[in-house]
């Protein structure tokens, strides 16, 4: 399955490690500094996949709605 993540980028679910919101990559730098040279100024999203980085303006927030309709998506954890 694809999961379209904005900007006319699509993904493949086989393929799909994470889907993070670029604003709390950046809130860790000394953890996250290899995505963080990603990221764009209006960049909202980043989808990790096995061979690539990419990112879109779309909210994370909307691509993971779209992925959840998969039964064993998670979304959120609360800690």
């Amino acid at each position: 399955m694809f999961i379209h993540i904005g900007d006319r980028k699509s993904v493949s679910d086989k393929h799909l490690i994470a889907i993070l919101n670029c604003e709390t990559v950046v809130k860790s730098p000394e953890i996250n500094s290899g995505f963080i040279d990603k990221i764009g100024e209006e960049d909202k999203t980043m989808a990790i996949c096995i061979n690539s980085i990419i990112t879109t303006k779309v909210s994370s927030y909307t691509v993971i709605k779209r992925y959840g309709q998969i039964s064993d998506a998670v979304w959120g954890k609360k800690i």
